[in-house]
């Protein structure tokens, strides 16, 4: 009991008092005993916690849970929050996923900026993980498993129990005379995580007593690995930067052998907020968009995530949404919403880097044989598109901002010189915010 309460109260010395600790608490064993913890440790330290509790709505004991959880919460003088979420996966869905998926989309709701989420994960659950991540065939990040610390929603999601096994953790309930709910979906074998628990786990331990904390060692060990591969990928992306913002260049990635292009493209992929794609997907976005001709335009997909390349630039993006052949009227006082698109955004400005317009102008977008007036002539808009190095994809996404019928700016492209603002007027700057 004195290594756990130890371990918790340098925890948060080491995170400070002047946030709140958010506790998920199930009610079940090993949450059970990381609220008992906090709530001693709130006694003698100046901690702001508050327990929240997530009705998954699945089990026929909820409802007697929620009341439960509410009554040790009480008892103990914490906080507490009961949140009720609805599921209903769709074809093909995991209802354990989406169950994962919407709890934490239910923490991240209540975090507020620097708060701490608390899970009360352990040293089994973080060897479980491995064997899991294992089995699908993961790289270094995943065989990471669980970290201690890392960012969640507008703070920090932490398990300051993962030093702790399973044991550890119910003989200080034991000793602490702790009532907890056992949750029967933990013994359906059925799924994969509880199989590893329940039938792999005892076997390997009647051999390796000390599998669990073995296992745990070799998660530390990949993920230090793998924060040195993505240290190594951030430096690479300086090099391979292309010519639009956020993109790569591709030429520059064929200098690289194979190994080091995916450890770019991966880097790349989750410094833009995409997820991974698969091997297979990895293997056919080297060799077949990375190797295709300078003048085709390949295309990529893989869940909600689209990769692109125009020239020499390599775009990523999510799905786009089709667009409506929609004109709009604005005045540039209050941003314009483009369903699927984004926003224009008007910021009033003076002097000549801003535009002298109207009271109202009209926005509508691209559908062929548009001029615009460059270097004091109309130039086919579908050639200035060209030589700007506007991808054939966003061309037709683009707003344009209109007096009467006249293009008089595209923001971040184009801007007719007959509206540019002189010294000394008012004016505004006209910004287009993409989704």
């Amino acid at each position: 009991m004195a290594a756990l309460l130890q371990s918790l109260q340098d925890f948060f010395k080491a995170h400070t008092f002047d946030r709140t600790y958010w506790i998920a608490y199930s009610g079940g064993l090993d949450s059970h005993v990381l609220l008992h913890l906090c709530a001693q440790l709130s006694n003698s330290l100046p901690l702001s916690i508050r327990a929240i509790h997530i009705n998954h709505q699945l089990s026929p004991h909820a409802a007697q849970w929620v009341t439960y959880t509410e009554q040790v919460c009480q008892q103990l003088y914490l906080p507490y929050i009961s949140h009720a979420i609805a599921l209903q996966p769709s074809s093909g869905m995991s209802l354990e996923a989406l169950a994962r998926e919407k709890r934490y989309a239910a923490f991240a709701h209540y975090l507020q900026p620097g708060d701490i989420l608390l899970t009360a994960h352990q040293q089994d659950d973080q060897a479980e993980t491995l064997l899991l991540q294992l089995l699908r065939g993961a790289g270094p990040k995943g065989l990471a498993a669980m970290p201690s610390m890392k960012p969640f929603a507008q703070g920090w999601h932490a398990r300051p129990l993962l030093a702790f096994s399973r044991a550890e953790l119910r003989q200080y309930a034991e000793e602490a005379q702790l009532h907890w709910i056992e949750d029967e979906s933990n013994d359906d074998i059925a799924l994969s995580r509880n199989y590893i628990r329940h039938e792999v786990m005892p076997v390997l331990k009647l051999h390796w007593s000390a599998v669990t904390s073995m296992l745990s060692r070799v998660a530390t060990h990949c993920a230090e690995a793998q924060a040195v591969l993505e240290e190594i990928g951030t430096e690479d992306l300086i090099q391979l930067a292309g010519s639009m913002p956020h993109t790569l260049s591709v030429q520059r990635l064929l200098k690289l052998n194979p190994m080091r292009q995916r450890l770019a493209l991966r880097a790349w992929l989750q410094q833009q907020g995409k997820t991974l794609p698969s091997q297979v997907k990895m293997q056919a976005l080297q060799q077949d968009v990375l190797t295709a001709k300078w003048d085709s335009m390949p295309v990529l997909h893989w869940g909600n995530v689209e990769l692109r390349r125009y020239r020499d630039d390599l775009y990523v993006m999510s799905c786009m949404l089709p667009v409506k052949n929609e004109h709009y009227t604005w005045d540039c006082q209050q941003p314009l919403s483009l369903p699927n698109i984004g926003a224009l955004i008007a910021r009033k400005v003076t002097g000549q880097e801003g535009l002298c317009l109207p009271s109202t102008m009209s926005v509508r977008f691209r559908q062929g044989g548009e001029q615009v007036f460059v270097r004091g002539h109309y130039h086919d808009l579908k050639k200035m598109f060209q030589e700007w190095g506007v991808p054939p994809w966003q061309r037709a996404r683009l707003p344009l901002v209109c007096v009467e019928n006249e293009i008089v700016t595209i923001p971040g492209f184009f801007i007719h010189q007959a509206y540019q603002a002189q010294h000394g007027e008012s004016s505004v700057i006209i910004k287009f915010v993409a989704e």
